[in-house]
């Protein structure tokens, strides 16, 4: 919960975490901007939202989540790569045996053109 500043809060400290977001413009955490100086409540919000975290069971749980995606993401990869690696290899076979005359493609060259 974002509470009001206690009175007198020294909110200089943070004016520079704030300014540095401020230059780094839509790229940055806040893209609103540096309020004027004296507005010194809108900079404790936005210090307080900088260090907003979910709950440590629910960061788990997220975390637990996306190492299970991750995993079977790189397994479909390494498949994919697999399968791109024995399609060459079949590719150049067939190449190598076109070009020694050990299949003839020249009826499947003209039914491809008639597919076409």
């Amino acid at each position: 919960m974002i509470a009001n500043p206690p009175y007198g809060k020294d909110w200089k400290r943070d004016e520079t975490a704030v300014r540095t977001e401020h230059e780094r413009g839509t790229a940055g955490r806040f893209a609103a901007g540096l309020p004027r100086i004296s507005d010194g409540q809108l900079l404790f919000q936005l210090h307080m939202l900088a260090h907003a975290k979910d709950p440590e069971g629910e960061q788990r749980a997220i975390i637990a989540f996306l190492d299970q995606k991750t995993i079977r993401v790189d397994a479909l990869i390494a498949e994919v790569r697999g399968a791109i690696d024995h399609l060459k290899e079949l590719r150049t076979a067939l190449i190598s045996a076109a070009v020694t005359g050990k299949i003839d493609v020249r009826d499947e060259a003209s039914t491809a053109s008639k597919v076409a």
